[in-house]
């Protein structure tokens, strides 16, 4: 794991520091690379289609508040066994190669449905530009980090929303 964190850490600083047009892009196709390399091309297509399925399907039930749970947790009871229907993913193999992925693709699957009820909120349509940019490009530290999926959705939900600095009064009770 330590030469992907270094590689990642190398390849944003060197597009920080020169610089670099585009430097959104280029940590996005950083991001699917190391995905590729860390769980295998057939896990990386199945997480980034269920992201941008599920987040699709919340832009399209926009008002709805029930719905994209629904939908969510349909797709996170049964995605396993929707994935036997697809032979040549060989789905089940990719998934038990570690703990790390095992943990990691779930993680993904509730960042989706978090994605799928977050767009589903929204007043205004949200547009395909954005999604796919949230779908495939904020995973940038959650390809190494899969399984703190779940807490980067969150701190990336206050850093939009303005909140990204952090109350210390709001953190007393977890020091006591």
């Amino acid at each position: 794991m330590a030469p992907y964190l270094a590689t990642f850490f190398v390849v944003c600083l060197l597009v920080n520091i020169l610089n670099a047009p585009y430097k959104i892009q280029i940590t996005e196709f950083v991001s699917i690379a190391m995905m590729i390399s860390l769980y295998g091309l057939p896990l990386m297509v199945v997480i980034i289609g269920t992201v941008i399925l599920l987040a699709g399907i919340g832009r399209t039930l926009r008002g709805f508040k029930i719905l994209p749970q629904i939908f969510g947790l349909l797709t996170l009871g049964f995605i396993s066994s929707a994935m036997d229907y697809v032979p040549w993913i060989d789905f089940g193999r990719h998934l038990q190669a570690s703990s790390l992925a095992y943990a990691g693709f779930y993680a993904q699957v509730v960042r989706a449905i978090l994605l799928c009820c977050e767009y589903a909120r929204e007043e205004k349509p949200v547009g395909w530009k954005r999604l796919f940019s949230e779908c495939i490009g904020f995973p940038a530290v959650t390809a190494v980090f899969m399984p703190a999926s779940f807490v980067l959705f969150t701190d990336w939900l206050q850093w939009r929303n303005g909140q990204h600095e952090v109350d210390c009064q709001t953190c007393a009770h977890w020091s006591a």
